[in-house]
């Protein structure tokens, strides 16, 4: 199904978003 992708996706962007907290 979709939601391992979906969980694939939400664990990428929270990661990116903590990236982007770091660099800011």
């Amino acid at each position: 199904m979709a939601t391992r992708g979906f969980s694939c996706l939400l664990l990428v962007i929270s990661e990116i978003d903590l990236s982007v907290k770091r660099w800011v």
